[in-house]
């Protein structure tokens, strides 16, 4: 069974994504996030083929 869609909402410290979005602005991440264990980067290219495939969002984009 699909683990169904993204939800990256969660990572955000309020779920108040839609509205903050609407309005251009960046929502504020939850402090102490862990890489691998609460989330997975990846590329461009794969997050196009998963959300393609399993919907959901909001993308989260890396500044280097």
């Amino acid at each position: 069974m699909p683990p169904g869609p993204i939800q990256n909402h969660l990572l955000f410290q309020e779920d108040r994504t839609a509205r903050v979005f609407q309005k251009n602005e960046l929502p504020k991440m939850k402090d102490g996030l862990v890489s691998e264990k609460d989330y997975k980067t990846v590329c461009k290219e794969v997050w196009e083929k998963f959300t393609m495939i399993y919907g959901g969002g909001p993308a989260i984009i890396r500044c280097s």
